[in-house]
């Protein structure tokens, strides 16, 4: 059911679509370094927008929501590019693989954290 609205006017925002989206391809070695060196100017190139990451696997696990977690490796054995993916990919990421990925950058924790993240063959 909608709320009623005053003068019949109701915005809606949608998310914009990660297979649509024109990516900024970067190495997750890359990403991590440059998150750790500046975090603001790399929130300026990178934050909410779509990126395309090519790494190694080094950990595969499920979150709360049951989605499929990927983490890529970096050169910190402390700091990663952490992953959520969109849904389940046709083949499961496996630990030591690499892997390409779209998604969308929500910043800097201790890890890149990247969202709505999808599996895509290079």
């Amino acid at each position: 059911m909608l709320p009623e609205l005053e003068h019949g006017i109701m915005f809606l925002y949608t998310l914009p679509i990660i297979t649509e989206e024109k990516t900024i391809d970067i190495a997750a070695t890359q990403l991590v370094t440059e998150y750790q060196t500046n975090e603001t100017a790399s929130n300026v190139k990178y934050l909410n927008k779509a990126l395309k990451i090519v790494g190694e696997v080094s950990e595969v696990k499920k979150d709360q929501e049951g989605k499929t977690t990927v983490t890529i490796k970096s050169n910190d054995a402390f700091a990663n590019v952490f992953c959520t993916l969109q849904s389940p990919s046709a083949t499961s990421p496996t630990v030591g693989s690499k892997i390409c990925l779209k998604g969308f950058c929500t910043g800097f924790l201790s890890d890149v954290v990247i969202k709505d993240a999808i599996v895509v063959t290079e």
